[in-house]
């Protein structure tokens, strides 16, 4: 995998997307994205065929102190996505359709 700002190579296929790709991971055939944006729901999951499968639904995130900020990074963890901000609050996902699970702070 090449990230090369708002393009990602994958096996010789290439992704083209509106925004900067902060990070992107491979994961069960789909490609999970962080894009630099100022919106919170800003990972989005593609198949391999650039077929949108879902949008982060940031709906049960609540401000805890600060301001809600975007997403600046991901992970799987036990078959989990985890994302987290700048402020070290993390997101679990649910892989399957993006619906947050549960929120974790750490500071």
């Amino acid at each position: 995998m090449n990230i090369l700002g708002n393009k990602i190579i994958i096996n010789n296929k290439e992704f083209l997307f509106d925004k900067k790709i902060l990070e992107a991971i491979e994961y069960k055939s789909k490609l999970i994205l962080v894009l630099d944006t100022n919106e919170i729901d800003n990972v989005f999951c593609y198949s391999f065929n650039s077929e949108l499968l879902w949008r982060m639904d940031s709906s049960k995130i609540k401000n805890v102190g600060s301001e809600k900020e975007p997403c600046i990074g991901i992970r799987i963890v036990n078959d989990k996505c985890v994302v987290f901000d700048f402020f070290g609050r993390r997101y679990v996902l649910n892989t399957e359709n993006g619906k947050v699970e549960r929120g974790e702070t750490f500071r």
